[in-house]
């Protein structure tokens, strides 16, 4: 497309010339072991890529918006990531447990009001998770992720690292026809070096089921909590959101089958 154009309000694009020429190389490693009997998983792969390209998108960063253009600029960008699941069940236990994680790095060169820099941006994440039925009419899930990031740019600008921590809880009651539902999330997240927020939201939710009916009466967001906010980082900038909250709600479902 030969004209500048809009993606957003804030967002500007210009593709038009030159074109984009890249050569990419990847390599990818990957093992797995695997013990059924014991109820043990182990997966764990290593990926790289490496890319040279006769173009960049320059940024021109203004009070109200942000225009790319594409540049002639001959650069190159590296990316290597490890990813891996450990899992062991514990059948006399009707227990489950696994952790998901993954670190990666990703490099090169950024073009912003005309300054050309280099940066570097590493993430760590982590997700382990816990099933446990202690008796058949009763389930429990924890789910946690762990987030570390931060970026470097040029020899002298870091974003400060941030340090995203997420807890999930769900408990599940079945009582004849009746299925009791609870759930809470817990957020501490850092929205600069200086501010941390937690906040805790819950639910609860009762179903009934007879045949080809179902009632459910449910109750959302019981602490009533306003506003949520949150940042983001990508490999050279960082944003932060501020999200409006719909208030303590009660809702009554009624479905039928055929």
């Amino acid at each position: 497309y030969p004209f500048l154009y809009r993606t957003n309000y804030r967002t500007w694009y210009d593709k038009s010339t030159p074109t984009p020429v890249s050569l990419n190389r990847n390599c990818q490693i990957y093992g797995e072991y695997k013990n059924t009997v014991q109820e043990f998983f182990v997966t764990a792969a290593f990926y790289y890529r490496h890319t040279r390209q006769n173009t960049l998108y320059g940024q021109v960063i203004s009070r109200d918006s942000t225009a790319y253009t594409r540049c002639r600029l001959n650069n190159r960008s590296e990316y290597w990531s490890f990813t891996g699941t450990l899992s062991k069940g514990f059948y006399d236990w009707r227990l489950k447990t696994s952790l998901n994680f993954s670190l990666s790095r990703s490099m090169g060169k950024q073009l912003t009001n005309g300054l050309l820099q280099t940066y570097r941006y590493d993430y760590l994440k982590a997700e382990p998770r816990i099933i446990w039925s202690p008796v058949r009419s009763l389930e429990a899930e924890y789910h946690a992720t762990f987030g570390y990031g931060g970026s470097k740019i040029g020899g002298k600008t870091r974003l400060s690292p941030l340090v995203d921590f997420v807890q999930r809880l769900h408990l599940t009651l079945n009582v004849g026809n009746f299925e009791l539902r609870l759930s809470g999330e817990h957020y501490r997240n850092d929205l600069n070096s200086e501010t941390h927020l937690n906040t805790l939201f819950a639910d609860a939710s009762l179903v009934y089921k007879s045949k080809k009916w179902r009632w459910e009466a449910s109750l959302n967001n019981l602490f009533n909590k306003k506003e949520y906010a949150y940042t983001l980082y990508s490999a050279t900038q960082s944003s932060t959101s501020r999200l409006n909250i719909r208030p303590r709600e009660a809702m009554i479902t009624l479905s039928r089958q055929f």
